[in-house]
């Protein structure tokens, strides 16, 4: 489990519920930035399916550093 909480290091930031909020916001922002840039590339043949493939990846970055703070903050992980 270390070694995938030292892939997010912005969420041992996450101390109180505002902390928390703002964090799960940038991952929100950051995810909604990658799928904007996707769907600008979305139209070029082969750049578009790459562009897709590194939007996919960061989506699932996103929400696992989600899932992952909201434990953090409960103290279910450390």
């Amino acid at each position: 489990m270390k070694t995938i909480l030292k892939l997010f290091p912005i969420n041992r930031q996450a101390s109180d519920i505002y902390h928390l909020v703002a964090i799960v916001l940038v991952y929100a922002v950051v995810g909604w930035a990658a799928g904007f840039i996707g769907m600008l590339t979305g139209w070029v043949p082969l750049l578009g399916w790459l562009v897709n493939l590194v939007v996919w990846v960061i989506r699932v970055y996103c929400c696992v550093g989600i899932v992952l703070v909201i434990l953090q903050y409960a103290k279910i992980i450390r």
